[in-house]
């Protein structure tokens, strides 16, 4: 494996991981399951050992404030969008409703395409995990999709009537 860098970024990683551990055995013991190595949970956040490690970066845990310090114009309404579409919310179950008499339908009458908010965030997550290490991990497979990824996109877009993106500066081009 390769060596780590020691950006902040790795604290701030780490410690949102060993609260989500912590969370997620808290939840487990509560709940009295026995299929959960709980031991294994321990491990996990003993490994990454977080009441050491600095918390000047744990802003960066939330969406918004890792938005405002790395990401670009486009990114905060494809967010919200696909959300509002994939979690509880009016959203998501207007989908279900019909508009014309209010009866419930049995399927959305609007498809909700799961693939590319998965897709972008999984790619996102690799993309920030592979920087915290020197040399970089996963090259040139990371590129490669990361080149294909921005090619189906611009398809898409272009598919929808919308201008391509410039991926050199985040804008759309003209």
């Amino acid at each position: 494996m390769a060596s780590r860098r020691g950006n902040p970024i790795l604290d701030t990683i780490a410690r949102g991981h060993a609260a989500d551990a912590q969370r997620r055995g808290d939840a487990v013991s509560a709940a009295g399951w026995t299929s959960i190595d709980l031991a294994q949970i321990e491990r996990v956040i003993a490994e990454i050992d977080a009441d050491s490690r600095d918390s000047g970066n744990d802003h960066l845990l939330a969406f918004g404030h890792r938005l405002a310090a790395y990401g670009d114009a486009h990114t905060r309404p494809g967010y919200l969008a696909e959300c509002a579409r994939t979690h509880p919310s009016y959203e998501s179950a207007i989908c279900y409703v019909d508009l014309f008499d209010g009866s419930l339908l049995s399927r959305s009458r609007d498809a909700v395409w799961q693939v590319p908010f998965s897709t972008t965030h999984l790619l996102e997550a690799l993309l920030a995990i592979q920087t915290l290490y020197d040399p970089e991990p996963w090259h040139p497979w990371l590129d490669d999709i990361l080149t294909r990824y921005r090619q189906v996109t611009d398809d898409v877009r272009c598919e929808d009537g919308l201008p391509a993106v410039d991926w050199s500066t985040g804008k759309l081009r003209e």
